[in-house]
């Protein structure tokens, strides 16, 4: 191959190189803002984040825990938690007050995020698609609650911390 072939093949690859470390830069600037902002939205929509319950992967995304088993995670491009039966709900970073505001409405919206929140001592957690069974988090003399009803499942859940 002719010298400058393999020069300008040379230059393409440092080219590329460069791009992929710009936007890794990008990202190391953009996810940490972005997660302020979202987080900022959620507090002002009565979601309340605490500094500990973020968390980086070795991606550099952020992950932010909103209640047991309700993971957002911030990337460069885009804010994504899990809606439903593997089902994501992606917004673009680009507006973390509108993913913060889609956000507040699935947690209002279903019942077993809402005993997740209210019950932050037990892991919630569904067996199948009618059954759900609530374990006691640490080690506790508590008992596993199982039942087919979420309202069930509170009500048995409000009667053992009543008598704690």
């Amino acid at each position: 191959m002719p010298a400058r072939y393999a020069d300008v093949a040379l230059a393409v690859d440092d080219i590329s190189a460069f791009r992929r470390r710009s936007r890794l830069l990008d990202a190391v600037r953009v996810i940490p803002e972005t997660m302020g902002l979202f987080r900022d939205a959620l507090t002002e929509l009565g979601v309340v984040t605490y500094d500990a319950d973020v968390t980086t992967t070795a991606s550099g995304k952020a992950v932010l825990s909103i209640a047991q088993g309700v993971l957002v995670e911030v990337g460069d491009q885009w804010i994504r938690w899990m809606k439903g039966a593997w089902r994501w709900q992606v917004h673009p970073a680009r507006h973390p007050r509108g993913a913060a505001r889609l956000l507040a409405v699935h947690l209002a919206d279903d019942p077993f995020l809402r005993l997740r929140v209210e019950f932050p001592t037990w892991s919630i957690l569904r067996i199948s698609e009618a059954q759900i069974c609530a374990v006691p988090v640490g080690a506790t003399a508590l008992p596993v609650v199982e039942t087919y009803s979420v309202d069930d499942l509170a009500v048995r859940l409000r009667a053992i911390e009543a008598r704690q």
